[in-house]
């Protein structure tokens, strides 16, 4: 069981109330807040956790390339699937409760996840469907994410992504995922 819930779990055993899993997300990432901001603006664009390139051009949303921007740096990539796992990989990075506090949020679709610690939780096996689990990628934290969405979906998971990182979609966080 993630930390998260087995916290929200024995502080609701002491005193009666259950807090919300972003709630002891937000208080532990609290507890590191100022050494992982530190590593952040000391990291050098070669030393990026992604394998995507520096975008070299005008803003994403302007020029047509498919990529994104975060808090002003620019980033390019072959597909919106990319631009996914870029996000999702720089998030974790700064962050390393994000994977936790975005797979705990009970808003995914249906019974499958976005961001799940095993893919197999990411597409559950339902009778006479064919099997999807080839379709996601594990991220450095160890939790898988599903890529088998279409841009329209990606865009909204970026957006649950901004909310469990405290970013805004279209301010921090400027996409383009192509036509």
């Amino acid at each position: 069981m993630p930390i998260i819930l087995l916290i929200a779990e024995k502080v609701e055993s002491l005193c009666g109330y259950k807090p919300d899993p972003d709630l002891v997300a937000g208080f532990l990432s609290g507890l590191g807040h100022r050494l992982t901001q530190e590593k952040a603006q000391a990291a050098s664009p070669s030393q990026d956790l992604t394998k995507g390139r520096q975008a070299r051009t005008s803003p994403l949303k302007e020029d047509g390339h498919i990529g994104f921007e975060l808090r002003g740096k620019k980033f390019e990539a072959r597909n919106a699937r990319e631009v996914l796992i870029q996000v999702m990989e720089l998030l974790s990075g700064e962050d390393r409760h994000f994977c936790e506090r975005f797979a705990s949020r009970p808003k995914h679709r249906g019974k499958r996840r976005y961001i799940a610690l095993s893919k197999d939780q990411l597409y559950p096996f339902q009778k006479g469907k064919t099997d999807l689990s080839g379709q996601s990628r594990q991220l450095k934290s160890g939790y898988w994410v599903g890529l088998n969405y279409s841009k329209k979906s990606i865009l909204g998971i970026l957006e649950m992504a901004c909310e469990v990182a405290g970013l805004r979609i279209g301010k921090d966080l400027i996409v383009n995922l192509g036509d």
